[in-house]
């Protein structure tokens, strides 16, 4: 009986003393509380219906479509806004009449003998895009440029066919209704490569 006590206490003296030096190992803070590290738990969000997915992919590639299009239109805008700084700079210095309608003439056939070719082979929807971009540049809608440097009637004639293909020359940019533009052609303008995930976070989620 007192073999089996003494058994007893010395399995229970290196059970406490075992389990005294293990608590010891873990890391102790400064109020005297042991650091435990838990394993990582790795949190997912639930998996969106098939419909919310659907409609995800539809925007994101919109916006892809978007992109390609700005990408397509601005170039031919940042040049139509430098000509037009051109142009006005050289019409500043003329006063003839005479003179100004023959340089009117001559600058109109070379740009259009340049980006013709170019111009014609634009979507609709890049073409609208241009018309919205223009003005964003140059900061004068399409159909004042053209009642300016040619005449009202000319701009009241273009307006007319453009109707007919879907356009309105008179389009002005709005950067808040063209949010999308916007933030694509801010990213173009510094070098960064948007994605539809970055402009859903600048708009809050507002396009999601």
């Amino acid at each position: 009986m007192i073999r089996l006590l003494l058994i007893f206490f010395s399995v229970s003296a290196f059970i406490t003393q075992a389990n005294a030096q293990e608590t010891l190992t873990w890391p102790v803070g400064r109020d005297g509380i042991p650091i435990y590290t838990m394993p990582e738990v790795v949190i997912t969000s639930k998996a969106p219906k098939k419909s919310e997915k659907a409609r995800f992919e539809q925007k994101m590639k919109k916006f892809n479509k978007v992109r390609m299009n700005v990408i397509v239109a601005l170039p031919y805008a940042n040049e139509a806004a430098q000509n037009l700084r051109e142009i006005h700079t050289t019409l500043a210095k003329m006063s003839d009449p005479a003179a100004i309608n023959d340089y009117n003439k001559q600058k109109e056939k070379s740009l259009f003998g340049e980006y013709e070719d170019d111009l014609r082979t634009m979507t609709t929807s890049q073409g609208k895009i241009l018309i919205k971009l223009i003005d964003r540049q140059s900061g004068f809608n399409t159909y004042s440029i053209i009642k300016d440097l040619k005449s009202g009637a000319s701009a009241v004639l273009w307006q007319a066919v453009a109707r007919v293909f879907g356009f309105n020359l008179k389009t002005e940019y709005d950067p808040e209704e063209d949010a999308m533009i916007e933030a694509i052609v801010r990213s173009i303008e510094t070098g960064t490569n948007l994605t539809y995930y970055d402009f859903v976070t600048i708009t809050n989620g507002a396009y999601q």
